[in-house]
């Protein structure tokens, strides 16, 4: 399941940027090839599946804003095939720091269901038990 679409994608940066970035083949066909979008939208996904999967069950059940957008920016840094721009490129590596601090718990998805992190991303806590204080520790 990807986490953004065409129309995503369209509202994000155009159809004109689009078709110049897919329409790629010897034979123009001035249109959006629709193919090239889906496989770097799966692409996409996955990469933003790699970094949630350790603290959310993936695909997620539903998609927030910010991941539907960022998905659209990794997807788009992937449309690049000779080098992206800086814009696309700050907001690529701006998605991968959001996803990294999901995935180190920094940060969360706003989800609408609720939705907790996967409750196995918690077997690895580390759990403290701390004795009661007792005197004043030398301090008066």
């Amino acid at each position: 399941m990807a986490y953004a679409t065409l129309a995503d994608l369209i509202e994000a940066v155009g159809e004109p940027l689009l078709i110049k970035l897919t329409d790629i083949d010897t034979v123009r066909t001035n249109a959006v090839v629709v193919s090239r979008v889906e496989e770097k939208l799966a692409r996409a996904s996955a990469e933003i599946d790699s970094y949630l999967s350790p603290r959310y069950s993936t695909p997620l059940p539903e998609v927030p804003v910010t991941v539907r957008g960022y998905c659209c920016d990794i997807a788009l840094f992937h449309l690049h095939r000779l080098g992206a721009g800086e814009a696309v490129a700050q907001n690529y590596e701006r998605a991968l720091r959001f996803l990294r601090d999901v995935a180190a718990g920094k940060a969360g998805l706003p989800l609408a269901s609720g939705a907790a992190p996967d409750a196995s991303s918690q077997a690895n806590l580390v759990q403290m038990v701390v004795p009661p204080r007792v005197g004043g520790w030398g301090v008066r």
